[in-house]
């Protein structure tokens, strides 16, 4: 009789559950109103649970999609790209920024990129998407993640090639190999995909959908990469550039 004790209590367990749920049942079908505003109340506070849990896993707990995040550093002027004192914050010429880009010994992985809006025309029509005109140093200094294809490289030149979100890439192509090769026209020019960033990926907005490289983008404009970053060295991520102009 001993060995059975368990399973008795189990069982009798299990029966004042289920005489409990047959209880509560048939509570709720005597008052369906309250039943319905306790439903719905519980159905909020899982939801909101759920939402402040998901913003704080992104903004304090996931790791940021960047090598070595801790060490990522924004950059800013005093001066523009012809030495004047900066009012605000300007547009620099490609080739100064590049000049300045390349000077620059106090950090290490220095890029910089400025937001763009792409006109996207196809048979369908045109659609605005956000994209950003970056360096061709861009992803490998941040640790951007290509997922298909490759990043931007110096030899490049003047190829008119862009490198796409995942999303963009299984919108358009139903994913990111499909995506390779392609051709989009943006802003009346052709350009090929050569690269589709991982979905984590969100420099430098979460919308950006289109990454263009410098290098081609002085072919259109010489005006170009107002925001800059790089990568501070070992334990002096609070020192400054001390530089005063861009080159």
């Amino acid at each position: 009789m001993k060995k059975s004790d368990p399973v008795r209590r189990v069982f009798s367990l299990l029966d004042n559950v289920a005489r409990d749920i047959r209880y509560a049942l048939r509570g709720m079908r005597r008052t369906p109103g309250f039943t319905a505003v306790a439903l719905t109340t519980l159905a909020l506070a899982i939801g909101a649970n759920a939402a402040i849990f998901s913003v704080v896993d992104e903004l304090l707990i996931r790791p940021l999609p960047y090598r070595e995040a801790n060490r990522l550093v924004a950059i800013d002027a005093t001066r523009d790209y012809e030495g004047r004192p900066r009012p605000g914050r300007v547009f620099w010429q490609l080739d100064a920024a590049e000049r300045w880009r390349q000077s620059l010994h106090t950090f290490s992985d220095v890029t910089f990129f400025a937001n763009q809006v792409f006109q996207l025309s196809d048979r369908d029509g045109a659609e605005l998407l956000d994209g950003a005109t970056v360096a061709p140093s861009f992803f490998s200094a941040l640790g951007g993640r290509i997922i298909a294809g490759r990043s931007f490289a110096s030899p490049d030149g003047p190829t008119p090639s862009i490198v796409i979100s995942d999303r963009l890439a299984r919108r358009l192509f139903n994913g990111p190999s499909a995506a390779l090769g392609a051709h989009l026209v943006l802003n009346s020019t052709d350009y090929v995909v050569i690269g589709v960033a991982g979905p984590e990926w969100d420099m430098p907005s979460w919308k950006t959908d289109i990454w263009e490289s410098s290098a081609f983008a002085h072919v259109r404009s010489q005006r170009c990469c107002r925001r800059r970053a790089a990568r501070a060295p070992e334990g002096e991520r609070d020192r400054r550039a001390g530089a005063g102009g861009c080159c």
